[in-house]
């Protein structure tokens, strides 16, 4: 198990092949088996497995690595980050409260926050510019 796939540790080749880097909180699973025992969570927060939060975590499977990518493609697809660390960002405990008693209909959702995320618009280029920096 990696235990720390993010997008700071994948890396493209010269053929933009992905490849894993960074193993440092790896674990060796005997062959065939796919659980280790593990004594502390490990893994970054935003991408760390759920049952690894747990206080006596015991062993963990190798699909702890599965949520971590889940969690990589998530990003990738909505282009921000999944995991908000801004606390005036986030809805407080009172308002979460009153979501998860309230009705499902009364629930305000964001305008398709995957397919369409909140970004500043990129300036277009234009060729003048191109053709005047000795770069290009």
């Amino acid at each position: 198990m990696v235990l720390s796939i993010k997008p700071h540790n994948i890396l493209l080749d010269e053929n933009f092949i992905p490849k894993v880097s960074d193993f440092g909180l790896a674990r060796l699973s005997p062959l065939g088996n796919s659980i280790v025992s593990l004594t502390a969570a490990r893994g970054t927060m935003g991408y760390i497995a759920p049952e690894l939060f747990y206080k006596n975590i015991g062993v963990v499977s190798n699909k702890a690595d599965v949520h971590s990518f889940e969690m990589l493609l998530m990003e990738m697809a909505s282009r921000r980050k999944n995991l908000n660390m801004d606390p005036n960002d986030r809805p407080t405990m009172n308002r979460v409260k009153e979501m998860l008693e309230g009705d499902v209909e009364s629930l305000q959702i964001p305008p398709k926050p995957f397919v369409c995320p909140q970004e500043k618009p990129v300036k277009p280029v234009n060729d003048e510019g191109a053709k005047s920096d000795p770069r290009y």
